[in-house]
């Protein structure tokens, strides 16, 4: 083996000890967007999406996390450094 793919297959291990190597369930970017952007954890997103289109009230979710924050600036503080990191990242992708 090459020192670079030892140092893959070392990075990997790190990795899986940090995160787990525990099945999670796929996210859907939209709710992945808006529990970032209002600092709430993907589940309570996802539980009240699934709960609103039940209800054929699907459109209303950023609505209803709204009530829910008792600081509505802070969603939109979210929503500005989410967008930063995302930019922030694409460029040193780039």
């Amino acid at each position: 083996m090459t020192s670079t793919c030892q140092a893959l297959w070392a990075a990997s291990d790190v990795v899986d000890e940090h995160i787990g190597d525990e099945p999670v369930t796929p996210l859907a970017p939209r709710i992945a967007a808006r529990a970032a952007q209002h600092d709430l954890p993907a589940s309570l997103v996802t539980a009240l999406d699934a709960n609103l289109r039940a209800q054929a009230a699907g459109d209303r979710l950023d609505e209803t996390i709204d009530e829910l924050d008792p600081d509505p600036g802070r969603g939109r503080l979210a929503a500005a450094r989410f967008a930063d990191r995302v930019r922030c990242s694409a460029h040193r992708r780039s």
